[in-house]
């Protein structure tokens, strides 16, 4: 993921490495200062790995459009949880910033809440 906002950002991981940090705008206009440990973390973690050692019902929500996670990484992480649902939110991008994907990000999770406690 970490490679993906480098290159989203147009800041390449030398530029990233050379001055500590890139500024990540959101879909919202926000911008977050993320430090280059940040790419180092993501190179040294398996999310995968760790994604098959979860034995809890897991929801993921992803959207179409989302141009910094890949949907594959959702749909090869359902396939590792035991008790996963994924749910694809038409047209929507990685931060759901348009209100009707948010509003459908929060019934899917109060759903999913509701349904497993």
């Amino acid at each position: 993921m970490a490679k993906i906002l480098a290159q989203n950002d147009k800041n390449p991981l030398d530029v990233w490495k050379e001055q500590g940090f890139i500024w990540h705008t959101s879909g919202k206009g926000d911008k977050h200062r993320l430090n280059y440990s940040f790419f180092e973390d993501s190179e040294n973690l398996d999310g995968y790995k760790a994604a098959g050692m979860i034995s809890i019902p897991t929801l993921i929500i992803h959207g179409d459009a989302d141009d910094v996670v890949p949907i594959e990484q959702s749909k090869k992480t359902l396939a590792l949880i035991k008790d996963c649902k994924l749910e694809i939110i038409q047209g929507a991008g990685h931060d759901f910033s348009k209100e009707n994907d948010f509003n459908k990000v929060m019934d899917y999770a109060v759903g999913f809440i509701l349904t497993h406690s």
